[in-house]
């Protein structure tokens, strides 16, 4: 309610369209109607938003949540155009909640399919290749094939798996 004045009159404050749309996706606890109704709300301000690290990684997540995977790519293609640091690029935006415990994040199961010294890429069943900006948990060094747990994070960059912990 706070937030309708801004949205319906002003198409230039993004952050106010990012803040409504998280607020409707918690309000229909995570579930798929949330994110297509967050989605529309964020389409109507794209003209400023998508300058913004923040504005894109919601987006951009929201989309990989709904299933449009295509649009997502296209969303996070826009953080390429801009001079974002390095730090906005990498910085999680956006964690989607479990869905009916808005309260949690959604942790996600995956292999690890390749290794790299800094950093591994993660397939699930459900999203495209996801990055793990770690290449260890803790101590144990990761293996292609083995299997983990993270929190599903959205940055500008695109997909992340965050606090990776062995299955």
């Amino acid at each position: 309610e706070i937030l309708n004045p801004i949205i319906n009159n002003h198409h230039n404050e993004y952050r106010a369209f990012v803040e409504h749309a998280l607020a409707t996706l918690y309000k229909n606890d995570g579930n798929a109607d949330g994110y297509k109704k967050a989605i529309a709300i964020l389409q109507i301000s794209t003209l400023y938003g998508l300058s913004d690290p923040r504005y894109i990684a919601t987006l951009a997540g929201m989309k990989v949540m709904d299933g449009q995977f295509g649009e997502a790519l296209d969303v996070f293609e826009h953080s390429r155009k801009h001079n974002f640091d390095s730090r906005q690029l990498n910085k999680i935006q956006f964690y989607p909640p479990e869905p009916n415990n808005v309260g949690q994040k959604m942790r996600v199961k995956g292999k690890v399919v390749v290794v790299k010294p800094n950093y591994s890429l993660v397939d699930t069943l459900k999203f495209p290749r996801i990055l793990c900006p770690h290449s260890k948990i803790g101590k144990l060094v990761m293996k292609e094939g083995m299997e983990i747990t993270f929190f599903l994070g959205f940055a500008a960059r695109g997909s992340v798996a965050d606090s990776p912990q062995k299955v």
